[in-house]
Parts: C-alpha cells; sequence; structure tokens
C-alpha cells in the first residue's frame, strides 16, 4: 500500500518530518520526531548535484510503514533509503 509520493526539484531539496499526533521512531536513526521535534532530512551530492528528491510512505514487511527515500543526481545516478517507522 502506497500513502503517496512527493518529489522535490531542486539542487538542495530537504524535508523535515513532524509527528502530528503519538511520536514516531526511527529505529535505524536512533531518533524520535513529536509536533515540537522534527527530523530534518536534505540530499547532497557535491560531484554533479542534485537534481530531485523523492519521499513515500509505503506498507513494508509485516504490514509495517516505511519511509522511502530517493534522492538523483543529474546524471541520474539514484540513492535509495528505507527506514521502518515505530509508534
Amino acid at each position: 500500500m502506497q500513502y503517496g509520493a512527493w518529489t522535490i526539484r531542486s539542487d538542495k531539496p530537504y524535508i523535515v518530518i513532524r509527528a502530528r499526533k503519538k511520536p514516531v521512531t526511527f529505529p535505524a536513526a536512533g531518533i524520535t520526531v513529536t509536533g515540537d521535534r522534527g527530523l530534518w532530512i536534505h540530499a547532497t551530492d557535491p560531484g554533479c548535484g542534485v537534481e530531485r528528491m523523492r519521499y513515500q510512505l509505503l506498507l513494508g514487511p509485516e504490514d509495517r510503514q516505511v519511509l522511502v527515500i530517493e534522492a538523483a543526481d543529474a546524471l541520474d545516478n539514484e540513492t535509495r533509503l528505507v527506514w521502518p517507522l515505530a509508534r
């Protein structure tokens, strides 16, 4: 199941993630976000620069939500990050 995908076309893309109701933990990063404490994620590429960053929420294994972030440079090389979410 996919909740939506958003693409940011910029050479310095970033997103700030905040929890709307209950705190959300990113176990892989050791970070918990709340309404007051967000997580700032940005993409950089010192070589040929970032062209776009895409992020989306998906249902992963065992119906657990995962945040998927993909960034592509001007040569269309992509990096993908998948973080499971925990409440």
